[in-house]
C-alpha cells in the first residue's frame, strides 16, 4: 500500500491518527480500545476530512451526532433501528484520540495549531455509584461461599479490599506477607498478560484477622490441590486459578480449557486466567 504524502494539502485524519498510533507508545488494551474507537466512529465519519479543514465547528458537530445516534443515523424513523447514544464518558475518549492526533499533527507541521484544544466537550455525569448495602453485602459472600469455598475467599477478599479484577486475578502469593497482614499490590491482569496496575503503581493493603484467616486456609486448599496434581507449590503461583477440582460440596460444572483438558469452574462465576502452577503450558496441570 503507498503511504500518503506528508503535506498539509493532502494528509486526512485517518492517515494522521495512523501515524500517531504507530509512533504512540499505548499500552495494548488501551491500543484495543482506541482501536475500537477509530473504526467504529472516528473513521468512518471524518477519516478522510484533510486534517488542515477541521475545525471545533467539525468537532462539536460530530460529538453532537454520536450523543443523539452510534450509528450517526439520519434521524429517520426505521422499525429496525433504535438510535441509542454514546455515553459522555466514551465521546471523552474519542475526543482524547483525535485532539492527540491533532497535537502531533500540529508537532509535525501538518497544521498550524490543535483545533480540539477549545473545542466544546460533552460532560461526563458524575458517577452514581450504587453499592450494595451491608445486608447485601454478606448475603452476597455467603452465597459465594455456599457455591465454592475458593469463590467465597476470591469475593470476601474483593470486598474487603476493593481490589480490581484484573488485580485479583493477577495476584500471587509471593505478594502476601500474612504475618504482616498486608498484600503488596504490584501487577494486575490484563488481555491474558501481566502489567503494570492501573494507576502504575505500587500500594499496599492492609487485612483484617478474618482475612488473613480466610486467605491461610485458601492458601492450604491450594497446596494440597498442587500436591495432588503432581506440581510443586511455589510462592509464584496465582492465588486465584481457573482449574478446580470438583467436589461434593461444591456445585461445579465441566468445561473445555483451550488445550482441552477438563477444568473446573463454580457455577455462575467468571472464570478467571490461570492454573495452579501459574501457566497453562504445564500437561501435567
Amino acid at each position: 500500500m503507498l503511504r500518503q504524502r506528508s503535506t498539509a494539502s493532502s494528509v486526512t485524519l485517518a492517515y494522521a491518527i495512523d501515524e500517531w498510533l504507530r509512533t504512540n507508545e499505548i499500552e495494548a488494551s488501551t491500543r484495543k480500545t482506541y482501536v475500537g474507537y477509530i473504526d467504529n466512529h472516528i473513521r468512518p465519519a471524518l477519516g478522510a476530512v484533510a486534517v488542515k479543514k477541521i475545525d471545533p465547528r467539525t468537532l462539536e458537530t460530530f460529538y453532537t451526532e454520536l450523543r443523539r445516534c452510534r450509528t450517526r443515523c439520519d434521524g429517520k424513523p426505521i422499525a429496525t433501528h433504535t438510535c441509542r447514544p454514546l455515553a459522555a464518558s466514551t465521546i471523552q475518549q474519542i475526543h482524547s484520540i483525535i485532539s492527540s492526533t491533532l497535537s502531533a499533527a500540529e508537532r509535525w507541521g501538518w497544521i498550524n495549531g490543535n483545533p480540539a484544544k477549545i473545542t466544546r466537550r460533552p460532560r461526563r455525569k458524575p458517577p452514581e455509584p450504587d453499592p450494595p448495602s451491608t445486608a447485601e453485602a454478606s448475603r452476597i459472600v455467603e452465597r459465594a461461599f455456599e457455591m465454592d469455598d475458593d469463590w467465597g475467599t476470591l469475593v470476601w477478599l474483593a470486598m474487603t479490599t476493593g481490589m480490581r479484577r484484573g488485580e485479583l486475578c493477577g495476584l500471587r502469593f509471593a505478594r502476601l506477607d500474612l504475618d504482616a497482614e498486608v498484600i503488596d499490590l504490584r501487577r494486575t491482569w490484563v488481555l491474558g498478560r501481566e502489567k503494570d496496575t492501573k494507576t502504575h503503581q505500587n500500594r499496599r493493603i492492609a487485612l483484617d484477622s478474618e482475612t488473613v484467616a480466610l486467605i491461610r486456609e485458601h492458601r492450604a486448599r491450594v497446596q494440597h490441590r498442587v500436591a495432588a496434581l503432581g506440581c510443586p507449590f511455589t510462592e509464584d503461583m496465582f492465588v486465584f486459578s481457573n482449574a478446580r477440582t470438583p467436589t461434593t460440596r461444591s456445585r461445579t460444572h465441566p468445561t473445555r480449557s483451550p488445550s482441552g483438558t477438563a477444568t473446573w469452574w463454580p457455577a455462575s462465576a467468571s472464570p478467571l486466567t490461570c492454573t495452579p502452577c501459574g501457566t497453562t503450558a504445564r500437561p501435567s496441570c
